[in-house]
């Protein structure tokens, strides 16, 4: 199993996903909310942990379906995850 790979997929996928986070936190800042500022922290979060997980760019760049589907369920675990704490840290 490539896990250089796995990791390197779900790295830019958390970047992706905390990037994406920006648009509620733009407009939380545009309504004036309060929650705005959890989404800025998780997606500051998660930028950082995908960065740190997509360092190493794999020297096997090839996917097979055995990490495709590592890859899919780790990344809906993750994202489950990572949006709970949005709602954690808003109360």
């Amino acid at each position: 199993m490539n896990r250089r790979m796995i990791f390197y997929t779900l790295g830019k996928m958390l970047m992706i996903e905390g990037l994406l986070m920006l648009l509620p936190c733009l407009i939380g800042m545009i309504y004036h909310e309060k929650e705005s500022l959890a989404y800025l922290m998780i997606a500051i979060l998660l930028c950082f942990i995908g960065k740190l997980m997509s360092l190493h760019k794999p020297q096997n760049k090839i996917i097979y379906a055995k990490e495709g589907f590592v890859v899919v369920a780790a990344a809906w675990i993750f994202f489950i995850h990572f949006w709970s704490y949005s709602f954690l840290l808003d109360g």
